[in-house]
């Protein structure tokens, strides 16, 4: 995002993710933040979910729904 690099931060936004039995997203949480608009261009990102190829989860051969840690990292180059 513009603010993060005009103010140079880099750093990570880490989301909890539940998935249900589908693999479609059912709750998504920020757990760590570091601002400047990074946090809404994380959200675009999950928002594209089909793209990053996450699937659901399976037990037993069957699907479950699911909890993962999901880290969107800001670098600057």
């Amino acid at each position: 995002p513009a603010d993060a690099r005009e103010q140079k931060v880099e750093g990570k936004v880490l989301f909890e993710i539940i998935f249900d039995e589908d693999g479609d997203i059912e709750k998504k949480e920020i757990i760590e933040s570091i601002g400047y608009g990074c946090e809404e261009e994380a959200i675009r990102v999950l928002d594209r979910k089909n793209d990053l190829e996450i699937k659901g989860a399976k037990k037993d051969g069957k699907r479950v729904k699911s909890k993962i840690l999901f880290p969107v990292r800001f670098n600057l180059m």
